[in-house]
């Protein structure tokens, strides 16, 4: 009977340890699907570069949905590099609703049309590269332009203002030419101000920070500009930009807005992601697999490993577990030992009783003998 509830016994114990072995190790390996070879672990990384390309930069008017008649009159554009001077072209281009989405030709030509568009100038600064030096005074671009302004008759708090934009580019990983997209985005917004023909008047500059920033996903990956620690400048003796637009009148109106942008490149440091081999997280996973797998063995079979090193037969106490996970019990049986100490006890009481039998017959033929005796 005990052998056969050992049995019992034990065979619950495997299915139920290896059950939940099992199922751990399906959770694991899922976890691990997930986390290592579905979404590939990345770590952050800084590449430095020497040199940055800036992209398309834009002058777009700020309050399009309320103003009409805006019109580019003239631009300067130009990068200082210690004492070198740069200068880059600028070119119109139209754009159709109140958010230019996409650019087409000046709506002089064959481009858009909708009464409803206006014209955003466009600077030519992705021709121009950066280098790192090790004062970021040493370089800057200047963007400069004038405007024929829209009239602000009978509009409340009107803000005398300018948007910043450039065009971000995304892509598909792997694809790049064939998947290239490009959008406007606006940057900030800056101030403008007003410059009659009298001569030089004071006037407000922007001074910002300008950044590049590098996104990779799984799929799809992006290049993105953006502007810090942006501050105003009053600018002494302020001019009129001299480079004329195409398609514009040469002779100035009576009344002109200026605005004025400074961009300085402080930080060519940029942060890629490098992917990880998913070969230590999958010695992890195994290893806790392994683990839990030791663990459950000991907590499940540890009173039959320790049993495993006494003897066991007819002449020793047979033991096992409980069915049920109780306290072990023993199987109590006869033993030869008692059957050995009972015929030795039998033997002296044998033997006792022989001595006192002849010595009862020793008293009764001594007697016997006296009466034959007392006869004579």
């Amino acid at each position: 009977m005990a052998p056969r509830l050992c049995g019992l016994g034990g065979n619950f114990n495997m299915v139920l340890g290896g059950s939940i072995w099992f199922l751990y190790a399906f959770m694991m390996l899922q976890h691990f699907y997930d986390t290592a070879v579905r979404v590939p672990r990345t770590q952050r990384v800084m590449v430095e570069n020497r040199e940055l390309r800036l992209p398309r930069l834009y002058f777009c008017p700020a309050d399009r949905g309320h103003v009409t008649g805006f019109q580019w009159h003239s631009f300067e554009c130009t990068l200082s590099y210690r004492d070198e001077h740069r200068i880059c072209p600028a070119r119109l281009q139209a754009y159709n609703g109140r958010t230019p989405k996409a650019f087409g030709r000046t709506p002089d030509g064959d481009g858009f049309a909708d009464q409803h568009g206006g014209e955003c100038l466009e600077f030519g600064t992705h021709m121009i590269g950066v280098r790192e030096e090790w004062s970021a005074a040493w370089n800057q671009v200047t963007l400069r332009a004038a405007f024929n302004p829209a009239p602000v008759e009978g509009l409340g708090d009107a803000l005398q203002e300018v948007e910043l934009g450039y065009l971000p580019v995304e892509w598909e990983v792997g694809e790049k030419d064939e998947t290239a997209q490009r959008y406007y985005y606006p940057l900030l917004r800056v101030p403008f101000f007003f410059l009659s023909q009298n001569g030089y008047e004071p006037g407000v500059a922007t001074r910002s920070f300008l950044a590049r920033e590098v996104d990779k996903g799984l799929t799809g990956e992006g290049k993105y500009w953006y502007t810090y620690g942006a501050m105003q400048i009053a600018v002494v003796n302020a001019s009129t930009p001299d480079q004329s637009l195409v398609g514009t009148s040469s002779m100035p109106p009576q009344r002109l807005g200026v605005v004025h942008v400074v961009l300085t490149l402080e930080d060519f440091e940029e942060y890629d992601f490098q992917e990880l081999s998913c070969f230590f997280p999958l010695l992890e996973a195994l290893g806790s697999i392994a683990g839990v797998g030791a663990v459950l063995v000991l907590v499940l079979n540890g009173p039959r490993i320790r049993m495993g090193g006494q003897p066991q037969g007819e002449e020793s106490l047979e033991s096992c577990s409980s069915p049920s996970g109780g306290p072990q019990y023993a199987r109590v049986g006869p033993d030869d030992d008692s059957d050995q100490e009972e015929e030795a006890l039998l033997g002296s009481k044998g033997k006792r009783a022989a001595r006192s039998h002849a010595e009862d017959r020793g008293q009764s033929s001594l007697l016997s003998t006296e009466a034959g005796m007392d006869g004579l």
